[in-house]
């Protein structure tokens, strides 16, 4: 499915940053928190395409749901694409604007920058080696967040964040870290996530199993006191960022189930995992720390650098189902 068949032309929009109004009754009968832009008739209908810019230039889109309702608060979910990709791959990747996967959630997919302005594929995130200096991508999150919940009804009790390999990483390790966005982002769920730590910048002071991570992960208000739900899905084939961890373009990678455990140490959980079989998969195992509030999924030991797609043919598992049904656990309220 081509992008081009799905967008409407650009809209161009400058938005102001509003703050959430508490407001109580949503369909399951939970609090909410109310944008803004709850009554205002939205820029395009339901089932379609929004295309707008940052005050900064920085490009993003919007995917309405069918059963998008100016007057009823309406979760939605940040797409992160990985280095040298675009908004149009991680559409395609994680199909989170397909119903088979997600009927009733907004997403918004973010436009990395370019390290080098003429080469489209040169696309990074904030964390990693290679981004380039000075590009903030917690404040271009930040923006969109603030630009989403004026012009649109979200329930900001229940923003997620989800990515693949460097926007993976982002997420995990800059989004879910930081003291302003990690207070308005309810769960995380990297994928094939590229978590650089670029304080180790040499091979010999790698150590994948024992690498520490600098965040604190600071949240004010969650049903779960100050925990962060994390989910990441990950494959034992990666030949590209190494469930093993290892040391790559002058930074240290920790090994997957160690970032894992170290995500359950910072949310006080037991470090004891509850390990389980995915059914279906080559030795496809979930790791699960405080009734899965900290899950990881080990996809499979002949699952590559991917998003996982048994449609694809990549993995006999989805991810966007594990993430839908992960993020559909946790609200901010």
């Amino acid at each position: 499915m081509r992008l081009t068949n799905l967008v409407i032309p650009s809209l161009l929009a400058t938005i102001t940053a509003a703050s959430p109004q508490l407001q109580a009754g949503p369909r399951d009968g939970t609090s909410v928190s109310a944008s803004t832009g709850c009554g205002k008739p939205p820029p395009v209908r339901p089932g379609h395409w929004y295309s707008a810019e940052t005050a900064g230039g920085r490009e993003y889109r919007i995917w309405l749901p069918q059963s998008y309702d100016p007057g009823q608060p309406t979760p939605l979910i940040l797409s992160y694409h990985g280095a040298t990709r675009n908004i149009a791959h991680q559409i395609r990747a994680d199909r989170l604007s397909d119903p088979a996967f997600n009927d009733d959630h907004l997403v918004a997919y973010l436009q990395g920058a370019r390290r080098d302005a003429p080469d489209p594929r040169s696309t990074t995130w904030q964390g990693a080696p290679d981004a380039p200096e000075g590009v903030d991508d917690v404040a271009f999150t930040a923006a969109v967040l603030d630009a989403a919940e004026a012009l649109l009804c979200v329930d900001a009790a229940r923003v997620y964040a989800t990515g693949h390999s460097q926007g993976g990483g982002f997420i995990g390790a800059r989004l879910a870290c930081d003291a302003a966005t990690s207070g308005r982002i309810a769960a995380f769920a990297p994928v094939s996530g590229a978590f650089y730590n670029a304080s180790v910048d040499r091979a010999s002071r790698c150590d994948p199993p024992h690498l520490e991570n600098a965040c604190e992960a600071p949240r004010t208000r969650t049903q779960n006191g100050s925990r962060t739900p994390m989910l990441e899905l990950h494959g034992g084939a990666d030949d590209v960022i190494s469930f093993h961890g290892g040391f790559r373009k002058g930074a240290c990678l920790p090994a997957i189930r160690h970032w894992a455990k170290d995500w359950a140490r910072r949310n006080r959980l037991e470090l004891r995992d509850d390990v389980v079989p995915v059914e279906g998969t080559r030795n496809g195992v979930q790791y699960a720390y405080g009734d899965g509030l900290v899950t990881l999924v080990y996809a499979g030991d002949d699952v590559g650098h991917v998003w996982m797609s048994r449609d694809a043919g990549n993995a006999d598992l989805d991810a966007s189902a594990w993430i839908m049904d992960f993020f559909r656990k946790y609200s901010l309220d």
